[in-house]
Formats: structure tokens, sequence, C-alpha cells
């Protein structure tokens, strides 16, 4: 349930940094050399590292919670 929330946020924040990373490379456009505005290959390579440091901040915390006892945890201050 954690990491699917989480996900879901993710899902929304690549989305719209996609979109805003598009219109940004359309405004500077005169200062990309030796690149297209819209490169396939540095928008996969983000979005790919972006969703892999995601899915591990969700992911870890999740992992180390379901290992704790649940009377252990409702005992605890």
């Amino acid at each position: 349930m954690i990491v699917g929330q989480g996900l879901t946020l993710t899902a929304l924040g690549l989305t719209l940094g996609l979109a805003a990373g598009v219109v940004a490379a359309r405004a500077i456009r005169s200062l990309l050399f030796g690149v297209s505005e819209l490169d396939p290959i540095t928008y996969a390579g983000v979005l790919l590292l972006m969703l892999t440091v995601c899915v591990l901040a969700c992911w870890l915390p999740a992992l180390r919670a379901v290992r704790i006892e649940p009377s252990t945890a409702l005992r605890s201050e």
C-alpha cells in the first residue's frame, strides 16, 4: 500500500517533470549544442534514473516496517 501510494506520486511527478522539461528545452533551444531538444535517450535515461531512485525510496522503508512485529510497534512510544 505504501509503495503504491509513493509510486502514484512518482508517476505524477515524472509526468509533470517531463512536460516541464520539454517546455524548458524548447525555451533554451539555442544553447543546446550537438543534442536535439527532444533527445529521447536523454529523457529515457533521466526518467529511468528517477524512477529507480523513487522505487528504492518507497520500497526500503516499507521493507523495514514489514519486519517489525506489530505489537512491538504499537507499544513503543
